[in-house]
């Protein structure tokens, strides 16, 4: 900017050039500035870097994109030019003030990385769930442990936590509501219940953190607390008790197979001596059991003997009534068990003959 000085040693004026800086931008401007119509792109196309993709075992270099979106600083700092030398309009071509990537796909340090990450990063961790199977990718890998440039690993057990954590709320089934592929009636939600996998996170955690040290290509399973007998029929697996109140019927299915199938009597809704529902298993199995429950000062206590009693959840058990003459229907209404599933002494006899500690027995309405 130039301006008049009058100096009293040459008695003249002269004109003395000083240059402009702009020190600071107000937020008011650098809104006037972000508002500008040069932004608005009618098919954006953003700019990205190079990078890796670490989400297979491939290390690709993914290369970089030259976009048209705008770089706000170049605009700015080309605005602010204009202001120091005076002059307040910009003639510009559009494509000198595109974003740039910051790193190419033959960058060194990129190449480099991709070296490193083929070298510590390439052995696989691959979890299996019956005929499904979970392999932990590079990235996942890269969150729970970093190595150094001569191949020392640090574990960080907070991630590797949280990793098993999210693996067991995928996986896990116990006590999870989940459909059932019933034989009759098609898909019915089966609520909760005390049968299904499980993971041991805390033990599970230990492992995988050995495996991530280790370096080496692993397949197993995961620690389990508590295991089912298959991933099959959405994890109840195919050999399972079947028990459908509604229709009052108990079916058994051995490695997919039906082998028994028979009317049963369940607990009597009259006196809201309702049968659990859920998912179970057998606990342990027994013979000649004499059952005892109720109150006597309520007089409802009694004492039945059963020749084969199989219980699946607290005192909910399957076992032989051969004081009744008939099953099924509707008798359950008014004259049903005290919660447990009466079955005819036959069915009983032949179900005890297969089921063992673990058996699922799936009950529902």
């Amino acid at each position: 900017y130039k301006f008049p000085l009058y100096t009293t040693l040459f008695k003249k004026n002269k004109d003395l050039t000083v240059s402009m800086t702009p020190a600071k931008a107000t937020a008011s401007f650098r809104n006037q500035l972000d508002d500008l119509p040069v932004y608005e792109q009618e098919n954006p196309v953003d700019t990205e870097d190079a990078y890796i993709d670490t989400g297979n075992h491939d290390f690709e270099i993914i290369p970089e994109v030259y976009g048209n979106n705008i770089d706000k600083k170049l605009i700015q700092d080309a605005v602010f030019d204009r202001i120091a030398k005076g002059k307040w309009k910009l003639a510009y071509k559009e494509e000198n003030f595109y974003a740039q990537p910051k790193v190419k796909k033959d960058d060194q340090k990129l190449l480099d990385k991709q070296k490193h990450y083929k070298k510590y990063f390439a052995h696989k961790i691959t979890y299996t769930f019956g005929d499904d199977s979970f392999l932990i990718t590079p990235k996942e890998m890269m969150k729970m442990m970093t190595v150094n440039s001569e191949g020392k690993a640090k574990v960080k057990k907070s991630e590797t936590a949280a990793f098993v954590s999210a693996l067991a709320d995928k996986y896990d089934t116990l006590d999870r509501d989940r459909l059932f592929k019933s034989t009759t009636r098609g898909e019915v939600m089966i609520y909760g219940g005390t049968y299904g996998y499980q993971i041991a996170q805390e033990e599970e955690c230990d492992k995988l953190i050995k495996d991530l040290k280790g370096m080496k290509d692993v397949t197993r399973e995961p620690v389990y607390a508590q295991e089912g007998l298959g991933w099959e029929n959405n994890g109840f697996g195919s050999t399972y008790v079947e028990v459908d109140l509604a229709l009052q019927r108990l079916w058994y299915y051995q490695n997919g197979k039906q082998v028994i199938s028979c009317p049963i009597v369940s607990g009597c809704v009259a006196t809201n001596h309702h049968t659990v529902t859920g998912a179970f298993q057998v606990v342990y199995t027994a013979q000649d059991v004499t059952l005892k429950g109720g109150s006597k000062k309520k007089k409802t206590y009694y004492e039945t003997h059963v020749d084969y009693w199989m219980p699946f959840y607290g005192d909910y058990g399957l076992h032989d009534a051969n004081w009744r003459a008939d099953f099924g229907g509707k008798i359950y209404l008014k004259n049903g068990s005290h919660g447990c599933v009466n079955m005819p002494p036959a069915s009983a006899a032949q179900l005890y003959n297969y089921v063992s500690n673990g058996t699922p027995v799936i009950v529902f309405y």
